[in-house]
């Protein structure tokens, strides 16, 4: 049997997620537990800023069992066991080589952290169709010595058994090895699951009034423009991006905003709001539309910049900082009301009423409600959600289409609620495209 120690320095990012991770992987002569055998198992531990990794390999079939204990210890007293697909391959098929020789199960009781079934939802970000590690080392720009595939290994392996070829072994190591340490640098990439879950600061958020390039909005108009602002007051370490990020002097700013703006529908088009002092009757290169931004602050930083557009949403992102936006719609929406059956619909005000109030009513203008009168219309500016959460929900012709809810209902919204709102388009966006 073969016994390899070596020490390699931790990428600086690895354990942000993870204080006590130990990185895992086998190469095997075949698929079957039944039909094959172990030919190289590698575990890494972390020791301070250092990975210590372990290799075993069997030089005859009839050592496997000595491989298998003698690599026990170290997963067993693993604190999250990190592997990738192993949950698929790597640990049945050990656990049935255990059980061949009466060994103990291993992984019982131990923690696991499988990247690729964490990170798979998340494949459309890194163009990895396959989702093989090899695609994800690539995406991240990680170079690799080993080039074998692995009916390459299983090769290589089998000619040393043959020939004691130093070369064919050293190859199969070589492999094993960087399939191991290569984990603890892809684990950066659970960031983007992270944001999903709400791991980051919801720092302030601002609805800005939009004027798309190149038209400049300049004199009385810029001084008209709105730009609704406000700032959640959290508690950062001093130093931190919070610190230095720009305020924002809340409702009544004055301001005209030229920046990128997200694919906007001819029925988008803001025709009325109520609490803007833009001319809405003038063309929308005049007067721009509404964006709802969130500006995000995460510990943990991007791997690479990200910029991604799933209209009406769009988001952006590099380092430590995310920037979300959401396109906003001025006009007029609906909100239903339930259970419809203890409404009365006014055909000529096109709207319902409570049956509390519409009794008063001269029954010549007001009808039984259905499921499709049953509402009220209301103008204003509104933005779209993923689900109906924020509350009160709009929409445009029944209650079945994209919910939306009034700019109004930002300033009501605890920061709790309105960081659930961002999880829910975070996941939208960022999930497999």
């Amino acid at each position: 049997m073969i016994v390899r120690e070596t020490v390699h320095k931790l990428p600086l990012f690895s354990g942000v997620f993870f204080g006590n991770c130990t990185y895992f992987d086998i190469e095997t002569t075949g698929l079957s537990p039944q039909r094959s055998h172990l030919c190289t198992l590698g575990i890494a531990d972390r020791e301070n800023d250092t990975l210590r990794l372990r290799q075993w390999v069997p030089e005859k079939p009839a050592e496997e069992a000595d491989v298998l204990q003698a690599a026990a210890p170290f997963l067993q007293k693993a604190g999250t066991l990190v592997h990738f697909n192993g949950s698929s391959f790597d640990l049945p098929y050990l656990q049935k080589r255990c059980a061949l020789y009466d060994l103990p199960d291993p992984f019982e009781g131990v923690k696991q952290l499988d990247l690729y079934r964490e990170l798979r939802p998340f494949r459309g970000i890194f163009a990895a169709e396959h989702m093989r590690q090899k695609d994800l080392e690539a995406w991240l720009g990680i170079p690799r010595k080993d080039q074998l595939s692995g009916k390459d290994v299983i090769s290589r392996y089998r000619r040393y058994l043959e020939t004691g070829e130093t070369a064919c072994i050293e190859q199969v190591l070589l492999h094993n090895a960087e399939d191991v340490l290569h984990l603890a640098r892809l684990q950066q990439l659970l960031v983007y699951p992270a944001l999903c879950r709400g791991e980051f600061a919801l720092e302030r958020w601002e609805v800005q009034t939009v004027v798309p390039a190149p038209v400049s909005v300049s004199g009385a108009a810029a001084d008209e423009s709105q730009n609704y602002a406000h700032s959640f007051q959290e508690s950062h370490t001093e130093g931190s991006p919070s610190d230095s990020a720009e305020k924002v002097s809340g409702p009544g700013t004055s301001s005209a905003t030229e920046m990128p703006s997200l694919p906007l529908a001819a029925e988008d088009i803001c025709s009325f709001d109520p609490d803007s002092a833009v001319d809405v009757s003038a063309p929308l290169s005049h007067t721009g539309h509404r964006i709802l931004t969130f500006h995000l602050y995460m510990d943990i930083p991007l791997p690479k910049p990200l910029q991604l557009t799933e209209w009406p949403y769009s988001l952006e992102g590099e380092g430590h900082t995310i920037r979300l936006q959401i396109q906003g719609r001025s006009g007029e929406l609906r909100h239903f009301f339930s259970p419809w059956k203890d409404y009365y619909y006014f055909p000529e005000e096109d709207q319902a009423y409570h049956k509390s109030v519409a009794m008063f009513a001269d029954p010549a203008h007001r009808k039984k409600a259905t499921a499709a009168t049953c509402y009220q219309r209301r103008q204003g500016l509104f933005f779209p959600q993923p689900t109906a959460l924020l509350t009160p929900v709009f929409y445009e012709t029944d209650s079945k289409g994209t919910p939306w809810f009034p700019a109004a209902a930002v300033d009501t919204a605890g920061t709790d609620l309105l960081q659930k709102y961002v999880c829910e388009i975070l996941c939208r966006i960022l999930r497999t495209r």
